[in-house]
C-alpha cells in the first residue's frame, strides 16, 4: 500500500521563568567601597515531540527540561594609601541541567514486552526505534543529561604608583566541580528497513532489490531488525574537579607625555580535571590497554597519577605594548 502523512499532532509547550538580579554598595569609609551582587534563574520546560512518546531524537530537547543557574560576585576596593590600592574579589557561579526523556519513570518498553530495557530510573523511557520510510519511535538518545557545575573563585590586586610607574601584582584561584550523567542510547535502538521483507529478504548475496518489495513496517511487525545496539553504563553520576592558578606582574611605565610602555608578565597553572573516586581511564598505547586513574598510574612508562596525563608547570605569558 501506500504511505500517506496523515497523522496530525498539535503538542503544546509549556515553559517557565523565573530570574531574580540584585545588587548592594557599601561605603565602609572614605577609603574602602565593598559592593555584592547575586543572579538567579530558573526554567522549567516540557517540549513535546512530534509523537506522542517520542521521536527518537527528532524532536532536539524533547521531555521534562530543568535549568537554574545561580552567581554570586563580592568585591572590596580599598584606598590603602595615596600610593596603593588592593581590590579583591570573590566569586561563585552554578549552572545545574536536568533534563529526562518522554516517558521517563513510566517503564513503556516493559509494558509493551521489551524485557531488559528499563532496568532502573534512568533507564525507564521507551527505546529507540528507527525506520527507513515512517517517524522514529521512542526517546532521545542523549537523556537524561544531568550536569551541575560549580565554579569559586578568588582574586586580589595590589596596585602601586610610584613616579612614572604603575605596579599591578596580583593572582586568582578557581576551583571547579562538575558533576555528570551523559547518557547514549542507553534504552537501546532496533533499526529496520524494506530490505528484510524485499524480494531479497534472508538472501546473503546474488540478490538484486526489487525496490517495489520490502516495507519497513511489514519488517518491524514480523521483528526483524537490520540492527540491534545499546549502550550499558553506571546509572549514577560521576563528579569531576579541578584547581586553576594565574598570578601576574604589570608595569605602566610612562616615558614620556606621549609615549607609555605596558609590560607584564602571566603565569597560569591549568591541573586536569580528576574523578573523585577514580572512575576514569585512559588507552596506554604502548600496552594496548586501558589504564584506571590512581595514584601511582603510568602510560608509556610516565607517572601521571589520577589526572592520567601530564599538564604545563611552565606556562608564562609574557606582554608588551605601548601607547603613543
Amino acid at each position: 500500500g501506500q504511505t500517506i502523512n496523515n497523522f496530525l499532532l498539535n503538542p503544546i509547550k509549556n515553559r517557565k521563568d523565573n530570574q531574580i538580579d540584585t545588587k548592594v554598595d557599601h561605603n565602609v569609609t572614605a577609603a574602602n567601597r565593598v559592593f555584592g551582587r547575586y543572579s538567579f534563574q530558573k526554567t522549567h520546560r516540557i517540549q513535546p515531540a512530534s509523537l506522542p512518546h517520542g521521536d527518537a531524537g527528532f524532536t532536539f530537547g524533547a521531555g521534562d527540561g530543568n535549568i537554574k543557574a545561580q552567581g554570586l560576585a563580592i568585591n572590596d576596593t580599598h584606598i590603602i594609601s595615596s600610593s596603593w590600592l588592593n581590590e579583591a574579589r570573590f566569586g561563585w557561579t552554578s549552572v545545574k541541567f536536568n533534563i529526562t526523556p518522554i516517558d521517563y519513570g513510566t517503564n513503556p518498553a516493559n509494558a509493551v514486552g521489551l524485557p531488559g530495557i528499563n532496568m532502573n530510573q534512568a533507564t525507564s523511557a521507551m527505546t529507540q526505534m528507527t525506520f527507513q520510510n515512517i517517524r522514529n519511535l521512542g526517546q532521545n538518545g542523549n537523556q537524561p543529561l544531568i550536569t551541575n557545575q560549580n565554579d569559586f573563585q578568588i582574586f586580589d590586586n595590589v596596585t602601586k604608583i610610584t613616579g612614572r610607574h604603575t605596579f599591578k601584582l596580583g593572582g586568582s584561584v578557581t576551583f571547579r566541580s562538575r558533576e555528570i550523567l551523559n547518557a547514549d542510547t542507553i534504552v537501546g535502538s532496533f533499526a529496520f528497513n524494506n530490505n528484510m521483507t524485499s524480494n531479497c529478504a534472508g538472501t546473503v548475496s546474488g540478490c538484486t532489490v526489487n525496490s517495489n518489495t520490502g516495507f519497513d513496517v511489514a519488517s518491524f511487525l514480523l521483528g526483524y531488525a537490520t540492527t540491534k545496539t545499546r549502550n550499558m553504563f553506571d546509572a549514577g553520576t560521576y563528579t569531576e574537579k579541578r584547581p586553576e592558578w594565574s598570578m601576574y606582574v604589570q608595569d605602566d611605565f610612562r616615558v614620556s607625555s606621549k609615549l607609555t610602555l605596558n609590560m607584564g608578565l602571566r603565569y597560569d597553572i591549568y591541573v586536569p580535571w580528576v574523578e573523585v573516586d577514580d572512575l576514569q581511564s585512559n588507552f596506554d598505547e604502548d600496552t594496548g590497554t586501558f589504564v584506571v586513574a590512581s595514584d601511582g598510574a603510568r602510560i608509556q612508562g610516565v607517572d601521571v597519577g589520577r589526572y592520567l596525563q601530564t599538564y604545563s608547570k611552565s606556562d608564562f605569558g609574557p606582554r608588551f605594548g605601548f601607547a603613543y
